[in-house]
């Protein structure tokens, strides 16, 4: 195909594979030229090749290191979310549609959450200012809201993203959503808070039931 593009056109540039003589296959870019004679028939091809096979196998092992992102990205059970450097969600998992309470990305975007998902302003701007001051932040605990108000207590981890002017391009982490757990911690307190009053007030009537007799 590649010589017969070449006599047609003069010259041909693309890929192909060559077969070294150990049997290896060897991808390179090239370029194959047709001499011509008189009468327009071909004398002879000259060609030049790159040996691509390094960086072809690079670009298999980025694939299915993205691939395996993806995965993780679509199948996590905790909110994996990228944001740009205000703050405004770019992309988001399935675990974090469900948590804003949003069907699909459509919805999610289509509102007012993927642009300000923080309950206050201030958290928003002390979580912005901790990623560009050291490059990432861990376990900042925040209130954000759902598409229909409630209020989610949430652990956000997060890391910036640096293009190639090392400008902050993006934002990306993890949000755990604590509000049960929160919930239940606080039932937890107040139930020992009540057996501690329980106690005591059983010490006391103790007390006085011997001070009666």
């Amino acid at each position: 195909f590649a010589v017969a593009a070449a006599e047609r056109e003069g010259a041909w540039r693309g890929e192909t594979v060559l077969l070294r003589r150990d049997g290896l296959e060897v991808h390179v870019s090239q370029v194959i030229i047709a001499h011509k004679g008189a009468d327009g028939k071909p004398l002879y091809y000259s060609t030049i090749a790159r040996d691509m096979t390094e960086a072809k196998k690079a670009e298999e092992a980025l694939k299915k290191s993205e691939g395996k992102y993806r995965t993780l990205f679509e199948e996590s059970k905790d909110t994996v979310f990228i944001c740009d450097p205000e703050c405004r969600m770019l992309d988001l998992n399935p675990a974090g549609l469900e948590m804003f309470g949003c069907g699909s990305r459509d919805e999610f975007f289509a509102g007012s959450l993927s642009g300000d998902f923080f309950c206050d302003t201030a958290d928003r701007l002390r979580f912005k200012h901790g990623i560009e001051k050291t490059g990432f932040i861990k376990n900042f605990e925040t209130v954000l809201k759902k598409r229909d108000g409630v209020q989610v207590i949430a652990d956000i981890t997060a890391a910036a993203v640096r293009g190639p002017d090392n400008r902050i391009a993006a934002m990306r982490g993890i949000i755990r959503d604590m509000t049960e757990r929160k919930r239940l911690a606080a039932r937890l307190i107040l139930a020992q808070k009540m057996e501690a009053i329980g106690a005591l007030a059983s010490s006391i009537a103790h007390d006085f039931k011997n001070i009666l007799t």
